[in-house]
């Protein structure tokens, strides 16, 4: 029985040390991909273009979008027609 249980306290430590060192990699591996200044080395275009779309969308939801805003007749010579919206 004291054979069993030494075998069974190796294979424990034998998977201990498997799974610290699949953890470190797994560690690195995340480092590496969450990165973007490697990222940006590696791909500088797609990193400029996310950055792009991330400016527009974050314009566009906090502007409201061009949709929101309302258009208004200009003044004719007479003042006359001023603050009134367009008719569609």
């Amino acid at each position: 029985m004291g054979e069993r249980s030494d075998q069974i306290t190796r294979q424990i430590e034998r998977t201990r040390g498997e799974l610290g060192a699949n953890l470190n990699a797994l560690e690195d591996k995340v480092r590496e991909v969450t990165d973007w200044r490697k990222q940006f080395q590696r791909n500088p275009l797609t990193m400029i273009a996310l950055a792009f779309g991330g400016g527009v969308l974050l314009s566009r939801v906090l502007d409201g979008g061009s949709h929101a805003r309302r258009r208004y007749r200009p003044r004719d010579a007479w003042g006359e027609g001023r603050g009134e919206p367009f008719r569609y």
